[in-house]
């Protein structure tokens, strides 16, 4: 018992001070200007791997990529000629003034009404409305004078009735109101084969008639076309005809129309004391505006190459060799190629496959670099 009383008179607590030792070495390792220099320059780097992540991201993201396929392209010559129709005039049956019942451009059936021609213009016909009254009070008079010989009336005051008559479409056909005096050339008489330096000064001429316009007996005022089938008779050199003799019939871009093609059937083809040679195409398809032409340019598709697209931005030269570059299992390959033809803002060309991916900006990358993107 006594030894459990016992007081431990040589042990002495001691207040701890941990926190503030840890406070107190910072401190003190700031003071010292190597530690401070380390810890500045670890933090740099830090930055610099940061930096270099983010820039590398946002290259990858600004690469752009493009995914090559298989594609023609026309390889034409161009020249000009003139267009002719199936064009049946109609003319004026009378002296008046004409007024239309039509539209330019529209087809139109046999007997239809296309217009009709006044000895007075529209305007003015309310003037004469009593007028024809009174003509045909004057008529009826005339009518009983003729059957009951009433001889007390009086018909000193009467006067013929201006006649107003309808003009009808002969034949079916799509109407035109411009009429320029080539309508003489076509398949019924013969094709007209003119340079550019041989066409008149005032070319193609003539004009459109309006509605209230005077006009005279036997005036040409309407003409009907044959909208089914028209003509384009051109001049072309031996070579041009050397390019599409093996063929009957060629494919055809006119000026007025660039986007859609058509058909022509060779109908025509003579040689000229020049040396050059004189063709005509029918041509079976309506398009644009077709029916306004007279002189136009086309251009002839004489062959076809086939290949396979990538945009023009894409083309490089890597020590005199010409190519591109694309990416292959996660990294940049050049690729040497040779250029078919050229397309607005593509190139078609060969020793490439299609569905391959190809970098539409090749400054932004290098050769061997990595790209999962």
């Amino acid at each position: 018992m006594r030894g459990k009383n016992r007081k431990t008179d040589h042990l002495k607590v001691i207040s701890g001070h941990g926190k503030d030792t840890a406070v107190k070495s910072l401190a003190d390792l700031s003071r010292k200007p190597i530690y401070f220099l380390l810890l500045l320059l670890a933090l740099f780097l830090l930055a610099q791997i940061l930096a270099g992540w983010v820039w590398g991201t946002i290259g990858y993201t600004s690469v752009r990529t493009f995914m090559s396929y298989e594609d023609a392209m026309d390889v034409p010559f161009s020249i000009r000629g003139m267009l002719t129709f199936e064009e049946d005039i109609v003319l004026a049956p009378q002296a008046g003034f004409v007024y239309y019942n039509i539209e330019e451009g529209k087809r139109v059936s046999a007997g239809k009404v296309l217009a009709q021609i006044t000895g007075y213009p529209v305007e003015e016909r309310s003037a004469h409305e009593d007028e024809k009254r009174a003509v045909a009070r004057y008529a009826q008079k005339v009518k009983d004078w003729f059957l009951q010989g009433d001889e007390d009336s009086d018909y000193s005051g009467f006067f013929p009735v201006t006649r107003e008559l309808l003009v009808k479409a002969p034949q079916p056909g799509l109407v035109s109101l411009h009429i320029d005096g080539w309508e003489k050339y076509g398949p019924h008489s013969q094709f007209p084969y003119l340079r550019e330096d041989e066409l008149p000064e005032e070319f193609p001429g003539g004009r459109a008639l309006g509605s209230g316009e005077r006009v005279y007996r036997l005036m040409p005022i309407i003409k009907i076309m044959n909208n089914y089938r028209w003509y384009f008779s051109a001049v072309i050199t031996f070579e041009q005809w050397e390019l599409i003799a093996g063929q009957s019939s060629d494919r055809i871009y006119f000026s007025f129309a660039p986007e859609t093609p058509v058909w022509g059937e060779r109908v025509e083809v003579n040689s000229n004391e020049h040396g050059e040679v004189e063709v005509t195409w029918q041509i079976d398809r309506r398009v644009g505006n077709f029916f306004e032409q007279r002189w136009s340019e086309a251009e002839i598709v004489y062959d076809t190459l086939k290949g396979v697209v990538v945009p023009a931005g894409s083309l490089l030269e890597v020590d005199g060799v010409e190519g591109i570059y694309v990416v292959e299992g996660g990294k940049i390959n050049f690729r040497e190629i040779t250029v078919i033809a050229e397309k607005e803002d593509y190139f078609l060309v060969g020793d490439l496959e299609h569905n391959e991916r190809v970098v539409k900006n090749p400054s932004r990358v290098k050769e061997g670099q990595s790209f999962f993107w």
